[in-house]
């Protein structure tokens, strides 16, 4: 594929550990990695890029990097970028936000606008690294589950692992039975080797 897994990036820790998730899907799916550092107004990128750079080194080395620094917003530049991008890849908060929210401004803003896949990298690292041996994707009726479904099994097959597909809604008073699974969705493996999966229905 031609088209690169993009990370955006500003120094933070959470965006170096976003660069090493990163750097290990690159070298799973032989890809090559974009750093994207946005620095708004005349602020230098200073060592954001170079750091990430060695980073992303020292976990793949044979993985083709190129990096890119744009003087605008950061959820613009990274959803404008994303048009040409395998993924978007970033951490789960910047250098500005609070500590006890779940999405930092720039990865909630990138998540509702792109038009590429986004990863938001969370979690301690024993899940990063596939410890568990487990993908889970949530379904929906119509068509809005087609392309997650299709990157989770993607995913999946290129781990070899289990993908689960969980299907929840609001029950009405009257009526507390699960509901038929979504229509319309493609419930098979891709490709040679066959991810395991299950569908599983739950109330929320």
């Amino acid at each position: 594929m031609t088209i690169p897994l993009m990370v955006g990036i500003d120094g933070s820790e959470s965006s170096l550990e976003a660069v090493d998730w990163a750097v290990a899907e690159a070298a799973r799916h032989g890809l090559s990695l974009h750093l994207l550092h946005a620095a708004a107004g005349d602020r230098e990128p200073s060592d954001v890029i170079s750091a990430a750079s060695e980073r992303a080194r020292e976990g793949a080395p044979t993985v083709q990097l190129s990096s890119e620094v744009l003087h605008e917003d950061a959820a613009a530049a990274l959803v404008d970028r994303g048009r040409n991008a395998f993924a978007l890849v970033l951490g789960s908060r910047g250098l500005g936000d609070l500590a006890e929210m779940l999405l930092g401004a720039v990865s909630l803003a990138v998540a509702a606008r792109a038009d590429c896949p986004v990863v938001v990298v969370r979690g301690t690292p024993e899940h990063r690294e596939d410890r568990f041996g487990n993908i889970v994707v949530g379904v929906e009726e119509g068509e809005g589950s087609g392309t997650a479904l299709q990157f989770a099994l993607r995913e999946a097959q290129v781990r070899s692992c289990r993908l689960t597909a969980v299907h929840a809604w609001n029950p009405s008073s009257r009526a507390l039975t699960p509901g038929p699974a979504p229509r319309g969705t493609p419930w098979r493996p891709i490709g040679a080797r066959r991810p395991r999966y299950s569908t599983t229905p739950c109330a929320a």
